[in-house]
């Protein structure tokens, strides 16, 4: 929603100007346009000056419209609170208006003598329209309702000034000339400026999102890709770089879901590669763990994967294989004795999505054996050339008993939501679509979540919309987030004790069914540990409340 705050003063003693009917040509203008909807027109008639930090800070509009009388020295006349006239100089606006920058993008000062002033206001305000000298009372009603019925059609400010302009020699009037309009000039940036608060038609004259930027925006989803400009790098990337330089480490990364856990971990064997290091990921998306799984043929895949991977002749595996050693000896006396002797770089298994393991029948055999090799280490050198990294989105207690768990020992990585400040480098990568108090609100909203932000940012990018358009349905199944919502609620749909212990958490902030904490935690609907849990983000609480309570 654009606001226009329309105010006028006409003190007792000056030529009364005829400003209610101003004010109701500039609304029929509004209401009779396309883009009706997205204008609110908000009228303070005899106004005074003391009275306009408090409209500024209360409204916090757009468009500043003031009409009225102007002197020959470029002050705007109002009243003091005794009611008496009060002259407002130039400078004085200027430095309002400096303080509202970030919402207010229009000001028209519809006032005689005004050019000057609106010089002054431009250095702050990206366009402000100005009357050269005297303008006649009738001239000054008919441009300001063409002027914002253009707006109310989507032209842009330059446009719909010229159509105010035009309006006036339209109708014969003489003074086509007067209306003068100033724009701020933005210094040119790398990524250009995507004002905040105004929809394409009234950005800045600088400020189109350019091809470039289109151009590199991909929809968000999924792993982040290695070359993508809006991967914001945390300081878990630097420590996981780090552990994997290093001979004999295990990692454990955890996050709730669409945290960047993938886009982390792939970057981080990206940079071992190219310190020729061999890295393996296994990604338990694409290999078959239903309750019917074998531990024999997900154990010999792996070793497969490995193999491929080390150039380690096949028939030394099968000779591995063929022994009448269990699976995970035959897997663990092949590593030792063809895959991690005499490497000079360590070998890195990662595995993805750990937790899947749970549906197997086999997962604490599994995560067992991976603490057994950790603990190799201590006893057989050749274990310290490989490299254990495993990520999940569950509290590593829910998954197996701590003296098995290979969750924690070594670095345990926990990779939060974005802070404020790496959601205001994302805002910055995109074009500065939200102004700084923007970006906190969305941070309240959203919690800083990664693939959430993201999404909210590359929509409004590519839809050219600002923060107040889209906002308010952002939390609805018809807005931007409406598949990722609807998709969360699908979770707990036909799932009576998800459902149940949803309610308990955002009522209560805790629940007694384990099982399904350990779910909606797996799922990324909640956060927490221990007995205090809540919804993971207010969006999430306020959609999940509408659906549940």
């Amino acid at each position: 929603m654009i606001k226009i705050l329309f105010l006028s003063a006409n003190p007792i003693g000056l030529d009364q100007l005829q400003l209610d009917e101003e004010v109701r040509s500039i609304d029929s203008a509004l209401r009779q346009a396309d883009l009706r909807d997205k204008f609110e027109l908000i009228p303070h008639l005899a106004v005074r000056a003391s009275d306009l930090q408090d409209l500024m800070l209360r409204h916090r509009p757009d468009i500043v419209h003031f009409s009225g009388h102007g002197t020959t020295d470029s002050q705007i006349v109002m009243k003091n609170d005794a009611g008496e006239v009060h002259l407002v100089s130039g400078q004085a606006l200027r430095q309002l208006f400096a303080i509202f920058k970030e919402t207010t993008r229009c000001v028209v000062l519809n006032a005689c003598y005004s050019e000057s002033q609106a010089a002054a206001i431009s250095e702050e305000v990206a366009y402000v329209v100005g009357m050269a000298q005297s303008v006649h009372d009738e001239t000054a009603r008919r441009f300001s309702p063409a002027f914002y019925r253009g707006l109310g059609y989507g032209e842009d400010i330059p446009s719909a000034f010229q159509l105010g302009k035009n309006e006036i020699d339209l109708l014969g009037l003489a003074d086509g000339h007067i209306p003068q309009l100033k724009t701020r000039q933005s210094s040119a940036s790398a990524i250009p400026h995507v004002d905040p608060g105004f929809p394409q038609s009234l950005r800045e004259p600088d400020s189109a999102v350019d091809g470039s930027l289109l151009h590199s925006l991909s929809v968000p989803g999924g792993a982040v890709r290695l070359q993508d400009r809006f991967y914001i790098e945390r300081s878990e990337d630097a420590d996981l770089r780090y552990q994997l330089t290093r001979f004999g480490t295990t990692t454990t990364i955890r996050a709730p879901r669409q945290t960047g856990k993938t886009s982390l971990l792939v970057r981080g064997l990206h940079a071992a590669r190219q310190n020729d290091a061999h890295a393996v990921l296994l990604d338990l998306q694409g290999i078959d763990l239903t309750a019917s799984s074998s531990q024999t043929t997900f154990l010999h895949e792996i070793a497969e994967i490995i193999s491929l991977e080390t150039r380690v002749d096949e028939e030394k595996l099968e000779d591995s294989w063929r022994t009448s050693l269990g699976p995970q000896k035959k897997l663990t006396y092949f590593l030792e004795d063809h895959v991690l002797p005499e490497r000079t770089t360590p070998l890195i298994l990662a595995i993805d999505e750990a937790d899947r393991l749970l549906m197997t029948t086999f997962h604490k055999d599994f995560f067992g054996l991976l603490r057994s090799w950790h603990n190799l280490r201590a006893f057989k050198p050749v274990w310290e050339n490989l490299n254990i990294v495993l990520v999940i989105s569950t509290e590593p207690y829910l998954l197996i008993e701590d003296n098995q768990s290979p969750f924690n020992v070594g670095l345990q990585i926990d990779l939060h939501d974005f802070t404020v400040e790496q959601t205001q480098e994302l805002n910055a990568r995109h074009g500065s679509p939200l102004a700084q108090r923007e970006v906190v609100e969305m941070m309240d909203l959203l919690g800083g979540h990664p693939f959430l932000t993201r999404q909210v940012l590359y929509t409004m990018v590519v839809r050219h919309l600002s923060w107040r358009e889209i906002s308010p349905t952002l939390a609805t199944d018809d807005g931007p987030l409406q598949h990722h919502l609807m998709d969360l609620y699908r979770k707990l749909a036909g799932q009576p004790e998800l459902i149940e212990a949803m309610k308990q958490i955002i009522r209560f902030g805790h629940s007694t069914d384990g099982i399904s904490l350990f779910r909606l935690l797996k799922a990324g609907l909640i956060k927490g540990k221990g007995d205090a849990y809540a919804s993971r983000c207010d969006l999430y609480d306020r959609y999940l409340r509408s659906k549940l309570l």
